[in-house]
């Protein structure tokens, strides 16, 4: 279900633990400006202590959930690797101006729905995503 960036950076994903991280690139012929990262997909596990609601209200009601960003203008990430315990959300930011954006909007191809996602992992990693849409699915496997 696509979800406003705005809105989806208010669900409660805090202690989500996160499963994978997939970056799809395109398979076909496309032009210019729709070259490169199709998708980003983040498979996740709802913290079992949040509250779900917000989630229902979409029409989700597993705690299990992938994380889709298309229309994909940048990524970059810092992915700290020796983590034992794996990785889990610790905030999840909607950032109205940085220097990723600015870049971005300066090159002629540049859209102007390209919002910057933030992904603060709590063993360190960080996961900028500069798209233009976002939906949350459930996840009709274990992800694990």
């Amino acid at each position: 279900m696509n979800v406003p960036l705005e809105d989806f950076c208010n669900l409660p994903w805090h202690d989500a633990d996160i499963h994978r991280f997939t970056v799809n690139y395109s398979e076909r012929e496309t032009t210019y400006s729709e070259q490169g990262i199709q998708s980003v997909q983040i498979p996740v596990e709802i913290n079992p202590y949040e509250d779900l609601s917000a989630f229902k209200k979409l029409g989700l009601s597993s705690a299990r959930v992938t994380i889709t960003f298309t229309k994909c203008w940048m990524i970059e990430t810092r992915i700290v690797a020796c983590n034992a315990n794996g990785e889990s959300i610790s905030t999840v930011d909607l950032l109205a101006e940085s220097e990723l954006l600015t870049k971005l909007r300066s090159w002629p191809s540049g859209s102007p729905r390209m919002q910057h996602v933030q992904i603060s992992g709590s063993g360190g990693s960080v996961l900028d995503i500069v798209a233009e849409c976002v939906a949350v699915d459930e996840t009709e496997t274990p992800v694990r």
